[in-house]
């Protein structure tokens, strides 16, 4: 049926867009997030990886003097002798712990890719899809290169996450993915 899209020109801290979901200050707000528990069992979502899994897909930014050096890694446990860095609580810092990598952590993104460039830590995964935007955006960044030996992969969908009093939404939302998806218009969009 019918529906109108409407984006909000307000930007929402991450940590309270839950906060926001809940609260019915916004007639069917959605947001997309990795999926977390604490959502799961909070929020009413939509059961279908968004991003269609490319998230998990992880490639690094890596400082142009260690790649360079021509390191040689063949395995998770050759890399996990060098240190990662990603932002302070995001999932993928529990989850390359948790995997027993050494993990530095910062708050502020371009923060981020400053710690890499300097080799406050050896790498800094980042989204498949995010790299060649990331890059024309950091250019000014010196000594920053993307790693073209690595890629990480770990399961880390995306949902679309409302109150759980939006039921109906919901449901129409998954509904639209998944005939979407089915009839290839999805994948075609995506491409």
């Amino acid at each position: 049926g019918n529906y109108t899209l409407a984006i909000s020109d307000s930007v929402i801290p991450i940590n309270r867009v839950k906060l926001e979901a809940n609260s019915g200050s916004y007639p069917n707000f959605v947001f997309i997030d990795s999926v977390k528990s604490e959502y799961l069992s909070d929020l009413g979502y939509v059961n279908f990886p968004v991003m269609l899994g490319i998230v998990g897909y992880r490639v690094p930014f890596v400082s142009q003097d260690l790649k360079n050096r021509q390191y040689h890694i063949e395995s998770i446990e050759q890399l996990k002798e060098y240190s990662l860095i990603q932002g302070r609580g995001w999932l993928d810092t529990d989850i390359l712990r948790d995997n027993g990598f050494e993990v530095h952590t910062g708050n502020h993104i371009k923060g981020l890719y400053h710690m890499v460039a300097n080799e406050r830590g050896n790498f800094f995964p980042v989204g498949a899809h995010q790299v060649p935007k990331i890059s024309k955006n950091l250019s000014q960044v010196d000594y920053l290169a993307v790693d073209e030996k690595i890629a990480l992969y770990y399961p880390l969908p995306r949902f679309v996450f409302t109150s759980k009093s939006n039921v109906e939404l919901s449901e129409r939302i998954e509904q639209g993915f998944k005939i979407a998806y089915q009839d290839g218009s999805l994948i075609t969009l995506w491409q």
